[in-house]
């Protein structure tokens, strides 16, 4: 999906819970960016809520698990020697081990503090939002009543953040380890605990 695609399938996702918040309300179509969305309310009329829409995962994180561009030539590879002489890796293809501090949500839904100002000068919100989501974070309600949104909480207020409202979609307790395989045979037996054990052919770059 792209940009647009993902921020409406966000919306939609939310949708059940802005309706709790704001009753009915119609989505302004031709709102996409700068917010990322707006709705209305039917309830109050011209009672305009610009919504930001961002991700909470690391920048450097997404760019390993979705940079195609490294990975095609070690499949192509992957494919001759399988069509060739039926050899594979051992080895997966990505492995990257995420974890969640207490500040995860934070760090990244802060750094949009200075688009409230903006959209509060150059359009006519009576109110702006912040759509919070992640595509690792998985649902755990015990560990976002008691650890992520308490702490993300204490940070935004500590920090005076603007936004009237902020939104989080997912959540998951502790850390999450990604593996993206290598290609494997057909008809042959592999041992795929193994393969995960072992380090990556694509390792994530080293922080300078």
């Amino acid at each position: 999906m792209n940009k647009v695609d993902t921020e409406r399938y966000i919306l939609k996702l939310v949708n059940p819970k802005l309706k709790k918040l704001y009753g009915n309300f119609n989505i302004i179509p031709e709102q996409i960016d700068n917010p990322d969305a707006a709705i209305e309310l039917k309830s109050r009329k011209k009672y305009k809520i610009g919504i930001e829409i961002t991700t909470v995962d690391k920048q450097k994180t997404l760019q390993y698990l979705n940079d195609n561009k490294i990975t095609q030539p070690l499949e192509y590879k992957q494919l001759e020697d399988l069509q060739n002489n039926q050899s594979y890796s051992k080895k997966p293809m990505k492995k990257i081990l995420i974890d969640f501090p207490k500040e995860y949500i934070f760090e990244s839904v802060f750094k949009k503090e200075k688009k409230y100002l903006q959209y509060k000068q150059n359009g006519d919100y009576q109110e702006i939002i912040l759509i919070a989501f992640s595509s690792y974070l998985k649902i755990d309600l015990e560990c976002f009543k008691h650890r992520h949104r308490p702490w993300t909480n204490f940070f935004l207020s500590k920090n005076n953040f603007s936004f009237d409202k902020v939104i989080f979609v997912d959540c998951i307790k502790n850390d999450i380890t990604i593996i993206k395989s290598s290609i494997l045979p057909f008809g042959k037996s592999v041992n795929i605990k193994d393969m995960f054990n072992e380090e990556p052919l694509i390792t994530p770059k080293k922080k300078k």
